[in-house]
């Protein structure tokens, strides 16, 4: 309650800050959170809001089933506020398409439209976004951890929520792999810059994007400096 009595609606930075691996219940909130990050990106293949949302969530109910120990949530009170995927070498997403009725679910949505689209642009759509390497320099990283998809809530950044996803995404690969990498948009500065400050460096460019890897051994260079 406040002095003149009218109890304050709770701010972003009341609630402490829990990290946990994602659930069923995530999925959705995570493609939301996707989508309000990464608007253009939904523009690129979908008619609608709600189709998009739709998609979205079942692609990442799919990597929830396929890579759910590297599927890193945020949570701040009952608010879903970032995530970050982490997709390691090896795992096939084929086996993870008949776990849980998953493959049924997509069918039911394809079917009945709740995509918005025809089954080839679906799988067209599908491809794009799950592609294998086509450069020379993608090839050259394919076999190593490769963060997926990393978004935070606006209200949340600069609280070190970023680097500590990818701080737990570093701690996975501990013992079994040397580096991670990712894509990040050539206008994406902030992003640019966090992960420059963690330790990534950029070694090729896609499309809009660059290509970043951060290699372990350099991590001596960046402790310290990696914000908590």
């Amino acid at each position: 309650m406040t002095r003149t009595g009218i109890q304050r609606q709770p701010e972003p930075g009341d609630w402490p800050v829990l990290y946990g691996l994602a659930t069923k219940e995530d999925t959705a909130e995570a493609a939301k959170l996707y989508l309000a990050s990464f608007p253009a990106r939904a523009g690129k293949w979908f008619p609608e809001r709600h189709h998009a949302e739709c998609f979205h969530a079942d692609l990442m109910e799919l990597m929830r089933l396929a890579h759910g120990k590297t599927f890193f949530t945020v949570h701040s009170g009952s608010r879903f506020v970032g995530f970050l995927i982490l997709t390691l070498p090896n795992k096939v997403l084929v086996k993870a398409l008949f776990r849980g009725g998953f493959i049924l679910r997509v069918v039911v949505h394809a079917l009945t439209g709740g995509y918005g689209f025809s089954g080839r642009v679906l799988w067209r759509a599908a491809g794009s976004l799950l592609a294998r390497p086509g450069s020379s320099v993608e090839r050259t990283y394919f076999r190593d951890p490769h963060v997926y998809a990393i978004a935070v809530s606006t209200d949340f950044t600069g609280r070190g929520i970023g680097s500590a996803l990818i701080e737990r995404g570093r701690e996975a690969c501990a013992g079994k792999f040397s580096r991670m990498w990712l894509y990040v948009d050539h206008e994406n500065t902030g992003a640019r810059r966090l992960y420059a400050r963690i330790g990534f460096h950029t070694v090729g460019s896609a499309d809009e994007q660059d290509l970043m890897v951060w290699n372990f051994a350099r991590l001596a260079e960046t402790e310290g400096r990696i914000p908590v």
